[in-house]
């Protein structure tokens, strides 16, 4: 890994305000932003709405993006299994070109068939679609065509309303732990883009919300 610089404070207390500047020892890429994030506390979890821009630059590019963070909710606070999910919409957009991509994290839903997965498209300064991603935010992400990935979720919503009319399980994903991380249905002529790094041969001394983000960390760079 390269070498870089890295400098954080706290810049307001009431209401809470951090700030961040980052940036590579060669100059060859700068990330910076603010989080002020809105808590709100549900009893068994706490859900943190992000607010706030995130901006990278690649300076040898003369590119620069930005973006806002997904909501964030940790589940089981009081006690159980800790876990966390994403969901929300996040635009991430190329001021260099215009070109956007617009990703929706999914929240897990009763069944938790949706835990973890986003989806989503760039799109060109016209607003057509050139691409379409789709994944888990926790384990890989593909691109495909976006007329193969509009084909396969359109199938894929007709099973997913069969499963549903033919079962009467039902969950609540306070009381409940995560599934165990499931392999993505990849669709053909999809291309890998991101995929986890393995976990380091320590991670299992590190104990509770800690071990599950630690090695959950996806960093887009399109």
């Amino acid at each position: 890994m390269e070498h870089f610089r890295w400098v954080s404070e706290q810049v307001s207390h009431h209401p809470p305000v951090s700030a961040f500047h980052a940036e590579g020892i060669k100059s060859d890429f700068r990330f910076h932003g603010s989080i002020y994030p809105k808590l709100k506390f549900w009893g068994k979890s706490v859900e943190a709405e992000p607010r706030g821009i995130i901006t990278l630059e690649l300076p040898l590019h003369n590119e620069a993006y930005t973006w806002t963070n997904p909501t964030c909710c940790v589940h089981n606070i009081i006690m159980g299994q800790l876990w966390i999910e994403q969901y929300g919409n996040v635009e991430i957009i190329n001021h260099k070109t215009g070109e956007r991509c617009c990703l929706t994290f999914k929240p897990c839903g009763i069944f938790g068939k949706e835990l973890h997965k986003v989806e989503g498209y760039i799109l060109d300064k016209s607003k057509r679609k050139i691409c379409a991603l789709y994944g888990k935010w926790t384990e890989c992400l593909y691109a495909v065509d976006p007329a193969i990935f509009d084909a396969h979720r359109k199938s894929d919503t007709k099973r997913s309303e069969k499963d549903r009319k033919g079962s009467t399980q039902s969950n609540n994903a306070d009381e409940m732990p995560p599934p165990e991380a499931e392999t993505v249905q990849v669709i053909p002529g999809s291309e890998l883009i991101w995929r986890i790094s393995p976990r380091p041969d320590n991670s299992g001394k590190v104990c509770g919300i800690f071990q599950h983000l630690s090695s959950h960390t996806l960093v887009l760079m399109m």
